[in-house]
Formats: structure tokens, C-alpha cells, sequence
């Protein structure tokens, strides 16, 4: 088999009022597009300065090789958006998008009057280029990416200097995303890839000053030095709020990078983002948000993948057998006491999670928690005398029909204290009804080894960081071909019944872009995955955003844990009372 790569991805950043001066001199832009239509926020002051506090500043200004926040939504801008306000796809640079009926094409139109941080034009041109010359091109990133369903490489066509199309093999469903690509300035980037792709990979350190050139609504003001990164406002940024007044309204943020909570303490910034342990003593003078749920969900996942043959991996009887038992699944997800551990982990700052559908997204179900299996030894026990699992020989341990003892070791990773203290109580509540849960937690490679190579595992408590749009990302881990599919990972086809369903209804959901039919099909998808129990979905820790109450459009309905969509998402209309 193949392996499996886990990521968990924790995020947390804030803003705060602070004093700082604009680069004197600052080129004043030419005619900006036309006004955009306030979509949320009110109409704020020009002016000022804020710091932000974030656990580490970008290793560099590269928007193709990164994912760090700074670079994507500071200093570069979205063609095609999530709006602040609904979550809902929106023009950014462009200034209109049209999908083709069949979901194969999509024709995207910039703003005319676009300009890069440097006065010079942007237009269609350096889209093609960013996709095809970078994006597409092996030579400068590891893995060609932005390709259409299946893996399919997706062409890119310019039809004037303005508009541009994306054409993918078959139809897929995120195709106004693959449009969206961080733009990069083809007059800065072309001579230097000319000169070597491994040139154009050592760009823009994050010791690079001014000489960046970005799109988004800040440019770099002086090189990252001494744990801080300062920038400026962009004079060229395109967006302008109601009234006609060209954003962003600050005009300058310092990042200051370390442990946000630390640097409260220490008096260094005035605000900083908030853990969900420390959300109850936010120093004063802060206003805590809270901002929705972690993209980060905690999950008990159960191994179904059986030996077979010679030199196969996988779960050895008699815990295959169990596993691969739906009764028996369903028995522990009625043990997965989700209020206990609301309670005595999180104290409170967590909400439960039943699907692998984040329950921000447009696109959960509304109707998983009522047909989840709720927590109930008495239902657990049933389950487990109906299958005529009971203590035979009256320890406390129920034994299966063949008379093994039922004992099932529950893994997670040492040092996650919330997982840790959850596997322990998940094991208390087993014991109440008769299994016996070993909890043990290993260190983080030794974990994923067992994911990833041995396949030697019977129960784990992990978590992965879930989308807004399951398309595709989520695929890897619904799909029985998935190397996420933790249950039994890379199939060549599905082992069960319920494995097929569910990846029938991905792939219809893949082939629309129509909301409607999409959602239909992933509620198909999220009611199969809670009736047979691959996996259990644990809790989502809440997120929280501290921040001064001196800055002025920071509100929770403006903002969203997902990433980008944070103190980032909302910066250009951040401005000082």
C-alpha cells in the first residue's frame, strides 16, 4: 500500500492598535476602478497604524510555494473571494466570472485600471503566466498543482488582456477556485525564470525589502527583522468601500511574531489571538470575538484494513473482526461521551462535531446531530448483547462469540494534552459497559508510522484540518481510493456497499457546480458516514480573536476560523475610532 500523509494545522492571530509612521513619499496611484459595493462593515477613517500578533512571520513572499496567510491575503489579492459576510464566492480582481453549463469552463474578467504594488499594470496576461509558467511547471514547484478533477491538467486561455478562461477534462465542481489563483507579476518574474527556474525558487526572502511586488492591499515597508515584519499600505490596491474611499484605511501594520499569549503578558502588543484555554483571561482592555470553530476536528478513527496474504499490512483477528462489525462501530460511537469532554477538556470552548463536513461550511448537514448515535451506555450495551457479545466469565470484559476478550488499544499522540485526557475518557465509559480500552499515547512519528507504513493499529484519536468546500480536499479522505481514508486506505475499489455509495455521491457532487445538487450529495454522503461509523467525530475547539477595542469593523460576523478568512480576511476595512 501507499502511504498516508496526516497534517494537522493549528492557526491562531489577532490585531491591536499601535503607533507607527508611512514611508514618506509613498507614490500616489493612478484612476482606481470604479467604487465596489460595501459588502459588509462600516464606512471607516484613513489613517493610523496596528500591530498584529502571529505565532511565526512568512519564511518568504513566494504566493505559488506558500500557504502562510501573510503572503495570500496581505499581500496579494483574490481574483475570485469568500465573501467576509456570507461565506459565498465573490469578485475580487475580477470583476465578473461565467461558468459554463457543462461545469467545464470557466471565463473569468478583471477589473480594468488593475495595477501591481509598483505602478505597473496587472491584467490577464500575468494570470496565464502565474498558472502555466508556475503553477503548471514542474521545473519551479515540486508538484504541478491547480489541475482539474481527477488530476487532469486544466488549460489556461487568454482572450484579451482582460479576460482569460480555465478549461478543465470533465466537469468540476471547483473550478471558480482553480480560476482564483495568487497572482504573480509576470514583468518581474519572467526575466528571472528565463535566467533559471531555480532562481525564481530562491525569490523574496522574507529578509527582502521593498523590491516585492504584490496585489493585496499592504506591501512590504522594511525587511523581517528581529521577530517583527512591517508593511505599508499599497497605493495601488484596487478596492475602494462605499463611499469612494480607497482602502485599505491603515496605513501601516507591524507583525510581531512569537507566542501571542506571552506577548500580552510581557505588555509587548495590546491584544493577541486567544487559545481556547485562555479565552477566560484575556487581559483587560480586550475584546475577545469568538469566531467560529476550528478548522481543526478531532475524531476516534477505527482500522478495517485486514491482512490478506502474505506480506499484507493491516489489523490481525480478532479486532478485524470486530472493526469490520457495524453493530460493534456503532456501539463505541454511543460511547463518545462529546459533553464530558466539551466539559472537562475544553472547559467549555469546544462544540461537538458528528460528519467530516465542517460544520461552518455551507455545505453540512444540518440534520447530523439528531441522527448521530448520542451518547448512551444503555444503547451501547444493547448493541453489544444483540451481536451476543456479554461477560461470560463475569471480570467485567465482555468476549465475542469465539470467547476472546474484547480489548482494544486507543493510540494518539503524546503531548496533545486535549487528546490525551480524551482517549482516557473514553476509556472510562467503555469500561462501564464491559470493552476494555487501553489508552496510549506515542509520539507523533511513531503514530504516523502506523498510519502511514505498518497499518498496525486498532483504534486513534487524531484530527485533521477540514475546508469550507469538502471539494476536493476532502476527497482524500472520503473516497475508498483516498490515502486518507483511514479505515482502509488506497483501495482499487470499494470493499463495501456503504464505500461505494459514498463515493457515487462524490463524484456527482464533483460533476455540478449547482449548491443544490451538491449539497443533496454530500448529506447523502454525511448520513452513510454516521450510520456505518468509519470513523466518530469528536469535538471542534471555538476560536477567538482578542483585539483591541480601539479598531473599528472587527466584529464575529465579519469573521471566520477558516484560514484567510480571519483578521486577514477583514484588514483592508480595519481603521482606528
Amino acid at each position: 500500500m501507499k502511504r498516508i500523509a496526516v497534517s494537522v494545522v493549528l492557526v491562531a492571530i489577532v490585531m491591536l492598535a499601535f503607533n507607527g509612521c508611512p514611508r514618506a513619499g509613498s507614490p500616489v496611484p493612478e484612476a482606481r476602478p470604479d467604487p465596489i459595493t460595501e459588502p459588509w462593515g462600516v464606512t471607516g477613517s484613513r489613517g493610523g497604524s496596528i500591530a498584529v500578533a502571529v505565532y511565526v512571520l512568512p519564511e518568504h513572499y513566494r504566493s505559488w510555494a506558500s500557504n502562510d496567510i501573510v503572503v495570500r491575503n496581505v499581500l496579494t489579492a483574490p481574483i475570485i473571494r469568500r465573501s467576509q459576510a456570507t461565506l459565498a464566492h465573490e469578485p475580487g480582481l475580477a470583476s465578473s466570472y461565467v461558468i459554463a453549463p457543462d461545469a467545464m469552463s470557466i471565463t473569468v474578467t478583471l477589473r480594468p485600471g488593475l495595477k501591481w504594488s509598483d505602478g505597473t499594470t496587472l491584467d490577464a496576461n500575468d494570470v496565464v503566466f502565474t498558472a502555466t509558467e508556475l503553477y503548471q511547471n514542474a521545473a519551479v514547484v515540486s508538484a504541478p498543482i491547480f489541475h482539474g478533477a481527477g488530476g487532469q491538467e486544466s488549460t489556461w486561455e487568454l482572450i484579451d488582456s482582460l479576460t482569460y478562461r480555465v478549461s478543465t477534462p470533465s466537469p468540476y465542481a471547483a473550478i471558480v477556485d482553480l480560476a482564483s489563483i495568487p497572482v504573480a507579476p509576470e514583468h518581474v518574474i519572467r526575466p528571472i525564470l528565463d535566467s533559471g527556474a531555480s532562481n525564481v525558487d530562491a525569490m523574496w526572502p522574507a529578509t527582502t525589502g521593498p523590491e516585492f511586488v504584490g496585489c493585496g492591499p499592504f506591501r512590504i515597508y522594511s525587511p523581517a527583522s528581529g521577530g517583527q515584519l512591517v508593511l505599508e499600505r499599497n497605493p495601488y490596491y484596487y478596492e475602494t468601500d462605499s463611499a469612494g474611499t480607497a482602502l485599505p484605511y491603515l496605513d501601516q501594520i507591524t507583525l510581531i511574531a512569537g507566542d501571542p499569549p506571552d506577548l500580552l503578558a510581557a505588555g509587548t502588543v495590546e491584544a493577541g489571538p486567544l487559545h481556547w484555554n485562555q479565552a477566560d483571561a484575556a487581559p483587560a482592555g480586550v475584546t475577545v470575538h469568538e469566531i467560529g470553530l476550528s478548522p481543526g476536528l478531532e475524531f476516534l478513527t477505527m482500522n478495517q484494513n485486514p491482512i490478506e496474504g502474505d506480506g499484507d499490512k493491516g489489523l490481525e483477528e480478532p479486532a478485524i473482526t470486530w472493526l469490520q462489525t457495524k453493530e460493534f462501530r456503532q456501539a463505541l460511537a454511543h460511547l463518545m461521551n462529546r459533553s464530558r469532554i466539551i466539559s472537562e477538556v475544553y472547559h467549555g470552548h469546544a462544540a461537538p462535531t458528528y460528519t467530516p463536513v465542517h460544520p461552518d461550511s455551507p455545505f453540512y448537514w444540518t440534520g447530523a446531530s439528531a441522527a448521530s448515535h448520542e451518547y448512551s451506555r444503555t444503547a451501547a450495551a444493547d448493541l453489544l448483547d444483540g451481536l451476543g457479545w456479554t461477560d461470560q466469565d463475569g471480570n467485567g470484559i465482555r468476549e465475542d462469540d469465539e470467547g476472546n476478550p474484547i480489548t482494544l488499544t486507543l493510540r494518539t499522540n503524546a503531548g496533545n494534552e486535549a487528546r490525551e485526557a480524551i482517549i482516557g475518557i473514553f476509556a472510562e465509559e467503555a469500561a462501564a459497559v464491559g470493552i476494555e480500552i487501553i489508552p496510549a499515547a506515542i509520539e507523533i512519528e511513531a503514530l504516523i508510522e502506523r498510519l502511514l507504513s505498518s497499518y498496525d493499529w486498532e483504534l486513534i484519536v487524531i484530527g485533521l484540518t477540514l475546508p469550507i468546500d469538502p471539494y476536493p480536499l476532502s476527497g482524500n479522505t472520503l473516497l475508498s481510493s483516498g490515502s486518507l481514508h483511514l479505515s482502509e486506505p488506497l483501495q482499487t475499489s470499494p470493499r463495501w456497499e456503504w464505500e461505494q455509495t459514498i463515493d457515487a455521491a462524490w463524484e456527482a457532487a464533483a460533476g455540478t457546480t449547482n449548491a443544490a445538487t451538491r449539497r443533496a450529495h454530500y448529506q447523502t454522503i454525511q448520513e452513510v458516514w454516521i450510520d456505518e461509523c468509519p470513523s466518530v467525530y469528536i469535538t471542534a475547539a471555538k476560536a477567538y480573536l482578542g483585539a483591541s477595542p480601539a479598531l473599528g469593523n472587527v466584529s464575529p460576523e465579519y469573521l471566520h476560523a477558516f484560514p484567510g478568512l480571519g483578521w486577514e480576511g477583514i484588514v483592508s476595512r480595519i481603521y482606528l475610532k
